[in-house]
């Protein structure tokens, strides 16, 4: 079993708020953060029922793509997110795999 996932991203602030809109549908919210002071770079913890389970780092650009699939139960959700998040998002934060991963 997964406990927790973690990645870093090359811009803190704007993954950050990606994930804050992307997650709360599925019901996630950023659970708990720790500052740059606190442990060297910043990092965000997304969870549900106060346990963060999804972090994202600031520690840089990955040297390769890291593929997370996250799936709501409900098609309607999922076809107003994927929507949503290409509006949002065409700059590439996010290479979702809709095709594949249904």
């Amino acid at each position: 079993m997964i406990d927790h996932i973690g990645f870093s991203v090359s811009d803190y602030a704007r993954a950050k708020a990606f994930y804050e809109r992307a997650l709360a549908p599925l019901g996630y919210a950023l659970v708990m953060e720790v500052t740059a002071q606190e442990t060297g770079q910043p990092a965000a913890g997304f969870g549900s029922g106060g346990k963060p389970d999804f972090w994202i780092g600031s520690e840089g650009k990955l040297e390769r793509p890291v593929h997370v699939a996250i799936v709501a139960r409900d098609s309607g959700l999922r076809r107003s997110r994927r929507a949503d998040i290409l509006r949002t998002e065409p700059s590439g934060i996010v290479e979702p795999c809709w095709r594949l991963c249904r």
